[in-house]
């Protein structure tokens, strides 16, 4: 277990070493943060995009399953962009959501 946590921190260290990669962060299906990249002074931006982006894939999911009412259909991911070029990345995995800006 303590391999995984290592392999999984070297490669979100290797992401943020990525040009144009603003932060991660990975919260429960409840919107708690796990871990993130912010520093701590940011907390509070972590909780907000945790809310925001578990509502959001809340309401895509039930959404989905009214337009698409196949038993194995589920959201995985979600790709945001903006005008601004501001691109946000939402992956669901197991019981986990991971965000990427």
């Amino acid at each position: 277990m303590a391999a995984i946590a290592q392999e999984i921190e070297a490669t979100m260290k290797n992401l943020m070493l990525k040009p144009g990669i603003v932060g991660y962060a990975f919260f429960s299906p409840d919107a708690i943060p796990i871990k993130h990249s912010w520093p701590e002074e940011k907390e509070h931006v972590v909780v907000q995009y945790a809310a925001l982006v578990s509502d959001l894939m809340g309401r895509t999911k039930q959404n989905m399953k009214r337009l698409l009412p196949a038993p194995d259909c589920d959201v995985q991911s979600i790709r945001i962009r903006t005008k601004e070029g501001t691109e946000l990345i939402i992956t669901h995995a197991d019981e986990y959501v991971m965000l990427v800006i």
